[in-house]
């Protein structure tokens, strides 16, 4: 009865030990909302296509002929770029559009972007890594 007894305040302890690491790595590393991860991507195609027409990249992505969807989230690092805290962040989406195929809608692309958090929880930019 005695050993019972004292592996029950150290299982305690373990419990609340694990839920709180679990607890402070949602607080200090959270992973970006999915509406911030479509709007990064939507506007690194932006600024894709306009490199490809000559023309200089922008942020606007209003005039665009696509729209993002079905964004998967399937892995995020919180990493450090020119000495500033960032998330790289993995997945795939598909891009739906009245100049796109069906075939070309179907198609699951993948993306790999950088994003810095700004002010609150929803603030998020895309972080370019080729600057110029």
């Amino acid at each position: 009865m005695g050993a019972l007894v004292s592996i029950q305040p150290i299982k305690y302890l373990i419990i609340i030990g694990l839920c709180l690491s679990l607890w402070g790595c949602g607080l200090t590393k959270p992973k970006p909302p999915r509406a911030a991860v479509e709007t990064a991507i939507a506007q690194k195609i932006a600024q894709t296509q306009a490199l490809l027409r000559g023309q200089r990249p922008t942020s606007d992505t209003s005039a665009a002929s696509f729209q993002v969807s079905s964004v998967k989230i399937t892995h995020h690092q919180w990493t450090t770029l020119a000495d500033q805290p960032v998330v790289e962040v993995e997945g795939t989406y598909r891009l739906t559009g009245e100049r796109l195929s069906r075939a070309q809608q179907r198609q699951a692309r993948a993306f790999d972007l950088y994003l810095q958090q700004g002010a609150t929880d929803t603030d998020w930019t895309l972080v370019d890594l080729n600057p110029g």
